[in-house]
């Protein structure tokens, strides 16, 4: 049994700790730090909860070490990079796992169906999975660079209003009438890609368009390939690898959980119909467009469940190795 700890319990952290109690045996939810009250938490996660709970503001101070943690699931959005994270190691845990972008170089990001072959448990004590939105469009990414090329591209996503928007965008577009507008906002989607994709280093930019839903994304990769292409003939792609038929599949160890990275729909789909979808990216193949060498694809995710799903099959991934 590998113990984990979950540092921040909002929606992500409390999303992984459901499915790390239905799908991961294997993972004892060992103990919760967050600042909020301890039995507003437990009523709100709704299901029995056996961890130790603590509200400590610094995470150099939990007891990681007495508890034997195995693994701490980085989820509060203030410890993303490597002075913070490394405070969890400090107090005594083995890895950590932070549910955000990092912008430290020391910190490499792995994404399971991207590159997480690539990860060393002997050196990689500290790792990120970066964002929803680079789990949905990485994969794609990573099949149509391969079958395509991909010259340069726009990453483009029109993104559920989220509560880091007051916190991280402190300015007239971010006020609390961000339930009500569209809020033009920056992504690092583009640069975390280009982290796990190192070939497309250089290639990619985007943006964001905060939207007033409360869940499910949809995500626009734009990009100029080095060959010329029908919209049928990308769809053709991403169906084959939806499908397993092509080389896209997360690693082994994951058992009956290695079918959810990609999924292929040619239904004409709204947001709402997808709203806890376990899938990192749901390609809308009625929505595939192409003009010459320009081809656009768009896809879905559920900027939670998505989310979450990846977590938990990650610390889970890495637990093993530990």
């Amino acid at each position: 049994m590998i113990k984990i700890a979950i540092n921040g319990f909002g929606r992500i952290g409390a999303l992984t700790a459901k499915r790390m109690l239905e799908k991961h045996p294997f993972l004892q939810l060992a103990a919760v730090n967050d600042l909020a009250n301890e039995e507003n938490l437990k009523q709100s996660f709704g299901q029995q909860l056996n961890a130790k709970f603590f509200a400590e503001k610094d995470p150099a101070n939990l007891p990681w070490k007495d508890l034997g943690i195995d693994l701490v699931l980085e989820c509060s959005g203030f410890f993303t990079e490597i002075d913070g994270a490394k405070k969890h190691l400090l107090a005594g845990a083995k890895k950590v796992i932070i549910s955000a972008p990092s912008d430290s170089p020391e910190i490499p990001t792995y994404l399971l169906g991207v590159n997480a072959e690539k990860y060393n448990p002997a050196q990689d004590d500290m790792i990120s999975m970066g964002s929803c939105t680079t789990n949905a469009v990485a994969p794609v990414a990573k099949i149509l660079d391969k079958h395509f090329g991909v010259k340069a591209g726009f990453i483009n996503t029109t993104h559920s209003y989220t509560n880091s928007q007051n916190k991280q965008y402190p300015n007239w577009r971010a006020d609390p009438a961000s339930q009500l507008s569209i809020i033009p906002s920056t992504t690092g989607a583009s640069k975390t890609v280009e982290k796990c994709l190192p070939q497309l280093k250089g290639k990619l930019n985007g943006l964001s368009l905060r939207v007033p839903t409360e869940d499910v994304s949809i995500v626009e990769f734009v990009f100029l390939a080095k060959k010329k292409a029908t919209a049928e003939q990308v769809n053709e792609v991403l169906q084959k690898a939806a499908e397993g038929t092509e080389f896209l599949q997360p690693p082994k160890e994951l058992g009956s959980l290695q079918s959810q990275i990609l999924k292929f729909e040619n239904k004409k789909l709204i947001s709402n119909d997808l709203k806890g979808s376990e899938y990192s990216s749901i390609v809308d193949g009625s929505l595939t467009q192409t003009f010459g060498k320009l081809i656009k694809v768009l896809i879905w995710y559920d900027n939670e469940a998505g989310y979450a799903a990846r977590l938990s099959e990650m610390a889970e991934f890495v637990a093993t190795r530990c």
